[in-house]
């Protein structure tokens, strides 16, 4: 009998190269899942990085708008006196925010709780200029006391009512501030008192007379110091509060890398004693715009009846922005994640045929809303167009009350 060959079978080439192109779909298919689980995961985490900014910075910004005016003085100025207005002090900074002199004598009016700089910023956005003793970032500026007459001395005695971690120390300036007569405690051109030990001194020399308080003038009377130290060894400060000031700019290095063209970094920059020179915080990243409101109490009736975009605030005096003042709005346009290809930004409060909104609005714009208290109704404070609409866009609203110009 002849012996029986075995076969040896085997896969063919026809074979092995459908099972190569089966298996090569599948591994695509897994990994456009992959790249868009990846892409997403990047996404979400960008935007909740946003969010987590958008918290952490405007935080900030809402407690420095509600301590607006904290530790100011708000005499009227042209009163004669010691005390008058027209204290001497030199405001640094931008100059266009510096207080004008006092009409009578040589000093400066009585600082502002705010200025605004209207439409000078990044894509026509505003600069809110916040003046207050505690509007600086360090524990200093954080710091205040009440101080009564040494019965032992003709000089203050400081009156702790804080923690030891509160305390003023013995290089800290302060502003010492009559509550009740609205002024500041100075004797002439050095408005900056310094504590020694348990008292206060002018510069290292005693509390003039003046100013000892003989005869006391009011049982109700309430003073209080306020920290103010300088950044830097240069001696006392020269004005007799902080400032900051919020404002869009891009930096000299440029943009992070995932911000849209023609967005920029919102900054709340304070304003150095020394040198008039600023220290510069960012607080939010890829920032569009941001528009200021201020509503105003004109009549004297409690009710805001006027909400300025900034054309009339710069004009009121200290006093009149504490009587008038009433709310702070704060609008703030940013990009929230980083660019998606495969998104397209609508705003649906721009949709034309919105009977709120004129027809002229289109998709990618963004209105930035408020009342109109004359016309009783909603108006467009402005209208901006994202520049890239596969970026996701939000406005931030702040509607803020500003505790201490009551």
């Amino acid at each position: 009998m002849r012996p029986r060959l075995h076969s040896e079978e085997g896969f063919t080439l026809v074979e092995l190269m459908i099972t190569m192109a089966i298996f090569v779909l599948a591994l695509a298919a897994a990994s456009q899942m992959f790249v868009g689980l990846l892409s997403n995961f990047k996404q979400q985490t960008r935007i909740a990085e946003s969010n987590i900014e958008g918290v952490v910075g405007l935080e900030m910004m809402r407690a420095d708008i509600e301590q607006a005016g904290f530790g100011l003085y708000w005499h009227p100025d042209g009163e004669s006196g010691p005390e008058s207005a027209g204290i001497q002090y030199a405001e640094t900074g931008n100059a266009a925010y510096d207080e004008p002199a006092a009409s009578s004598g040589t000093g400066k009016k009585a600082p502002r709780a705010f200025v605004i700089g209207n439409g000078t910023e990044v894509n026509g956005s505003d600069r809110l200029v916040i003046k207050a003793t505690n509007a600086a970032i360090n524990d200093t500026a954080q710091r205040w006391t009440y101080i009564m007459k040494n019965p032992g001395a003709a000089s203050l005695r400081r009156d702790w009512t804080g923690t030891p971690s509160e305390q003023l120390a013995g290089t800290d300036y302060t502003a010492v501030l009559d509550l009740n007569q609205r002024k500041l405690i100075t004797n002439g051109s050095i408005f900056s008192v310094q504590m020694n030990d348990n008292n206060f001194s002018f510069n290292g020399g005693p509390v003039p007379p003046t100013y000892a308080f003989e005869p006391i003038r009011d049982t109700d009377s309430t003073f209080v110091a306020y920290g103010i130290k300088p950044n830097d060894a240069s001696g006392a400060p020269r004005m007799p509060f902080n400032r900051a000031e919020y404002h869009i700019s891009v930096p000299g290095a440029g943009l992070p890398q995932r911000c849209a063209a023609g967005t920029g970094i919102l900054y709340k920059a304070t304003v150095n004693q020394s040198d008039g020179g600023f220290t510069e915080l960012p607080v939010l990243d890829c920032v569009l715009d941001m528009q200021v409101v201020f509503a105003l109490d004109t009549n004297g009736d409690g009710a805001a009846d006027i909400y300025d975009t900034g054309n009339a605030i710069n004009g009121l005096t200290a006093q009149q922005l504490r009587d008038q003042v009433k709310e702070v709005r704060v609008y703030i346009i940013a990009q929230e994640g980083q660019k998606d290809t495969n998104f397209t930004y609508t705003n649906p409060r721009s949709v034309a045929g919105n009977a709120d909104y004129d027809a002229a609005s289109q998709p990618g714009d963004i209105d930035i809303l408020d009342r109109d208290i004359q016309a009783g109704a909603t108006r467009v404070v402005k209208r901006v167009t994202v520049p890239d609409r596969n970026y996701r866009w939000k406005l931030y609203n702040l509607i803020l009350t500003p505790y201490n110009l009551r």
